[in-house]
């Protein structure tokens, strides 16, 4: 996976508008710091962001990709 998203809202509208709808507070307490990360499960919605990652083109019963489809991750 690439470390930076190619596509969507923070591609479009860049790094501070993404965390500002999906990052959350700092856990820590740290002043004026929100936060994206944390283990996101394919199929499962993350509980601090809201985001369900979702891995299109793989199937899952056989464990590889579609016949002729290349796989991509998305959140939605």
């Amino acid at each position: 996976m690439t470390p930076e998203p190619a596509h969507g809202i923070y591609k479009t509208e860049g790094a501070e508008t993404f965390i500002r709808r999906y990052g959350y507070v700092d856990k820590n307490g740290i002043e004026n710091r929100m936060n994206f990360g944390g283990v996101h499960k394919a199929g499962v919605r993350h509980a601090f962001t809201n985001l369900e990652l979702q891995l299109i083109g793989f199937d899952v019963a056989s464990g590889k990709n579609k016949k002729h489809q290349r796989t991509n991750c998305s959140f939605r």
